[in-house]
């Protein structure tokens, strides 16, 4: 890429020089014969040097003839594309058999990849472009009635799909005219209904004027659904008790038996610590107990010092 940018005769890169107001700004062309491969790129310094005597020269990098013609001071890809723009119309205007015509799927794309590498060639250009001419006028020439006919049906689609779009934009044309029309009915109406009330208002007028209403604007009430009550919570707990509070102490592995003895035992736990009495042995049975069940212990064990006085 860093080539395409410079003369392949002086390799200048115009580019890289700050363009002076005063001079001519140097540019680059590139060399591109329609049947040869070249693409290289000239400075108009050279240009102008080499054809001073002579109307082509030799490419120095390739010996392809450059002539005035064949310049082109776009680059390389560009022309390309523009090149398969042309050669796509010129190959797809003789090979345009379609898709219902082939047995299959296969036969189908061997033919469109055909296709492709006929356009390819003609891009191009040299020999294969020639090739591709030849066997492009032998097939128009053998197949001149199908060509046609096919080239016929296929405009006739593209007249109909230009009718339907043309259609389309006169109905949506004609409804742009009649919102804007009866935009501007409704707004001289607004400005003699204001006309009229404020000649009501000030007694001019007995009648009183009947407002304007926008059929844009519907007033109907629309047919929603009622939204869902939120769920209320009660205003103190609900009190379980029964078969409930029995399978809700099953689901935590305590038994109604477990339960009467942890309060008990907590109760003692109490009354000892408050009368400074030793309840280990108490805790002790706690755990005992506890453990028979298969249950995590609750409480911590409690110690209770006495004192002396």
């Amino acid at each position: 890429m860093e080539d395409d940018e410079k003369c392949v005769i002086c390799g200048t890169d115009p580019s890289k020089f700050a363009r002076n107001l005063g001079s001519r700004a140097v540019r680059l062309k590139t060399n591109a014969p329609r049947n040869e491969q070249c693409w290289h790129r000239f400075c108009t310094n050279c240009l102008d040097k080499s054809m001073m005597r002579q109307s082509q020269f030799k490419c120095p990098a390739c010996g392809t003839l450059v002539r005035k013609a064949t310049l082109d001071a776009r680059r390389r890809d560009e022309i390309e594309v523009e090149r398969d723009a042309a050669a796509r119309r010129r190959v797809l205007a003789v090979y345009n058999t379609p898709r219902s015509a082939f047995a299959s799927d296969r036969e189908y794309n061997d033919f469109c990849e055909s296709v492709e590498d006929a356009i390819f060639d003609l891009t191009q250009g040299g020999e294969a472009a020639k090739r591709v001419e030849a066997a492009l006028k032998r097939y128009q020439i053998d197949n001149s009635a199908d060509v046609a006919r096919r080239a016929s049906e296929k405009m006739e689609k593209e007249r109909q799909a230009a009718a339907r779009v043309r259609e389309s934009k006169a109905l949506a044309e004609a409804a742009a005219k009649r919102q804007r029309d009866e935009q501007r009915r409704l707004k001289l109406d607004k400005a003699q209904y204001e006309k009229h009330a404020m000649a009501y208002e000030l007694g001019d007028r007995p009648d009183k004027p009947q407002e304007v209403v926008d059929p844009a604007v519907n007033l109907t009430p629309a047919n929603l659904p009622l939204p869902t009550p939120l769920e209320t919570v009660p205003d103190r707990p609900k009190l379980v008790k029964g078969q409930d509070l029995a399978n809700r102490r099953l689901a935590t592995a305590w038994s109604t038996k477990t339960y009467v003895a942890r309060a008990t035992l907590d109760l003692l736990a109490t009354t000892f610590a408050a009368a400074n009495l030793d309840a280990d042995k108490h805790a002790d049975k706690k755990r005992r107990l506890l453990a028979a069940n298969a249950i995590p212990v609750y409480a911590p064990k409690v110690r209770v010092h006495l004192t002396t006085s």
